[in-house]
């Protein structure tokens, strides 16, 4: 997001709007966070659920909403392990297969993807539902892991 945008938010809105989002119920999904120690504050969360949109009906496609973690601890792995507990969330919850949207300029989160296994699959879209437009592209991959 343009830092116009992010220094014109009001931290206090901003925060009583996250806590009212992770706190409202939405069947089939998940909300994680991670600490770097049990009585730290948390530093990171991931959401995950049934895909949005068109594809929602039947499709059995999870969807990452969202992932964040505090820049302050970025390199300490916990962003993998974040992310690989919201993908094994997403197994959990009964879907083979998930996708997420990330910004198409952003490609130090493009690279943590695709290293984890994402790929993107030829889907893009222009989301402006947090403010500014942020062209996105879609990244998926399959949540089963054959057994050998």
């Amino acid at each position: 997001m343009p830092d116009e945008f992010l220094d014109g938010l009001d931290p206090v809105e901003r925060g009583n709007m996250w806590a009212r989002a992770l706190g409202a119920a939405r069947p089939g999904s998940s909300r994680l966070a991670v600490c770097v120690e049990s009585a730290e504050d948390p530093v990171g969360f991931a959401i995950v659920g049934p895909v949005r949109g068109t594809e929602a009906s039947g499709s059995g496609l999870g969807e990452l909403y969202a992932i964040n973690l505090d820049p302050d601890v970025w390199g300490l792995g916990l962003g993998r392990d974040l992310l690989a507990a919201a993908t094994a969330e997403l197994s959990r919850l009964g879907f083979t297969e998930a996708v997420l949207w990330v910004a198409t300029s952003n490609s130090r989160a493009r690279r943590f993807y695709e290293v984890a296994g994402w790929h993107p699959d030829g889907a893009e879209r222009i989301d402006d539902s947090l403010g500014p437009a942020i062209d996105e592209v879609r990244y998926r991959r399959s949540l089963f892991t054959p057994t050998s």
